[in-house]
C-alpha cells in the first residue's frame, strides 16, 4: 500500500472510529442510559486515557520540532558536492590537457578528483579539509576557491547530536496512531459523561 493512502485510510478509521463512539456514549448518555457512578467512572477513564494519549504525542512532538528547526541537510550537501566536482573537472580540463597528463598540478588534481567521492554526501560525512600546502603551487588560488566550496557543504552535515532520534520513523507513526484512538475514546467517554449531566440537570430542573 502506497504511504499517502495508508495515512488517509488510517485517519478516515479514526474519523469512523471518532463519529461511532462519540455518537454511541451521546445517545447513552442523554437518553439516562447507566448510573451516575458509572458515568463518573467513565469520565475518569476518559483522563487517564487522554493523559496516556497528550504523553505519546510529546514523544513524537521532539522529533518533529528537530525536523522543523534543522530540516533536511541532504539537497543542500548534495548541491555543495555538485559544486565542487565540477570546479576540479574544470580546472582538469585546464591542467590535464594534451601533454599535460604528467605533472605535478594534473596528478594532484586527480587525486583531489578522488578525495572528493560521494559516499560523503551519501553518509552524512564531513568532507576532508584540503590544505593548500599539499598539493602543487600552480594549484594555490584554485584550492582556495575549492575550500570554501567544501567549507560550505561542510556546514550542511550533521553533527551526530543532531542525527539522534528518541523514536524511529516507524516507531512514531504506530504512536502517533495510537494516541489519536485512545484521544477519541477519551473523547467519547467525556461527551457522554457530559450529556448525562446535562440530561441530570434537566430532570432536576437546575440550569446549566
Amino acid at each position: 500500500m502506497v504511504l499517502p493512502t495508508f495515512i488517509y485510510s488510517a485517519w478516515a478509521g479514526i474519523g469512523l472510529l471518532a463519529v461511532v463512539l462519540v455518537g454511541w456514549n451521546l445517545y447513552r448518555g442523554y437518553n439516562g442510559k447507566g448510573t451516575l457512578i458509572e458515568w463518573r467512572a467513565t469520565k475518569l477513564r476518559s483522563t487517564l486515557i487522554s493523559a496516556v494519549g497528550i504523553f505519546l504525542l510529546l514523544l513524537n512532538f521532539e522529533t518533529v520540532m528537530r525536523h522543523g528547526f534543522s530540516g533536511d541537510p541532504t539537497p543542500q550537501a548534495v548541491l555543495s558536492f555538485v559544486h565542487a566536482k565540477a570546479r576540479v573537472l574544470e580546472e582538469m580540463s585546464i591542467r590535464c590537457g594534451k601533454g599535460l597528463e604528467d605533472n605535478r598540478p594534473c596528478s594532484d588534481l586527480r587525486q583531489i578528483n578522488g578525495i572528493l567521492a560521494f559516499p560523503y554526501v551519501v553518509e552524512g560525512k564531513k568532507f576532508p579539509i584540503l590544505q593548500k600546502d599539499q598539493w602543487a603551487p600552480e594549484l594555490s588560488a584554485f584550492m582556495d576557491d575549492l575550500k570554501k566550496v567544501t567549507d560550505g557543504a561542510n556546514l550542511f552535515v550533521r553533527n551526530p547530536d543532531d542525527q539522534w532520534e528518541l523514536l524511529s520513523r516507524d516507531a512514531r507513526s504506530k504512536l502517533l496512531l495510537l494516541a489519536a484512538v485512545l484521544l477519541v475514546i477519551a473523547l467519547a467517554g467525556s461527551v457522554g459523561e457530559a450529556a448525562y449531566q446535562l440530561r441530570l440537570a434537566k430532570v432536576q430542573g437546575r440550569d446549566i
